[in-house]
């Protein structure tokens, strides 16, 4: 069996996390539902299922997790090899990933912050998106990031607040 490139990679690593934001979503809805028929008074209703723009927007920000993880691993060699040109990119990176964590469970559970993080989230896509322009001629990590980061920033601003 031949190994699988980056791209094949990151396909299995997306449907993975996007498979598993899904499942927790429904488990935490059916739950959600069991509770309800059981308790009455001032609960909440049961969570609806994702819209498809909140799966499309948790999809890419899947995406750019698994692109940033291999742009932020090479710039971190980079920068250890004493190459200073890819700070930026790293820091901006490193940023990206941490807000784009969030967004599948955000984005699959029906929570009233969804808006403002995805505001927030196609800000810091578009400076990471920014940072790796500069090297995405030259380095396929990092173009990869950029490509992501713009796909995330669409989906992000179709439900920005």
């Amino acid at each position: 069996m031949a190994p699988m490139n980056r791209r094949e990679m990151l396909k299995v690593g997306v449907g993975t996390a996007v498979a598993h934001g899904v499942v927790t979503a429904i488990g935490c809805g059916a739950q959600g539902s069991e509770r309800h028929e059981h308790h009455t008074g001032g609960e909440s209703p049961p969570l609806a299922a994702p819209t498809d723009a909140q799966q499309a927007f948790a999809r890419a920000a899947a995406v750019c997790i698994a692109a940033g993880e291999a742009c932020l691993s090479h710039c971190l060699r980079a920068l250890q090899s004493g190459d200073t040109s890819m700070a930026e990119c790293s820091r901006t990176t490193h940023a990206m990933l941490a807000i784009c964590r969030a967004v599948p469970a955000i984005a699959t559970s029906g929570s009233a912050h969804l808006g403002r993080l995805a505001a927030l989230c196609a800000e810091v896509c578009a400076e990471c998106e920014a940072a790796c322009a500069p090297h995405a001629g030259h380095h396929a990590e990092c173009r990869e990031c950029a490509e992501a980061c713009r796909e995330t920033q669409r989906q992000a601003r179709a439900l920005a607040a």
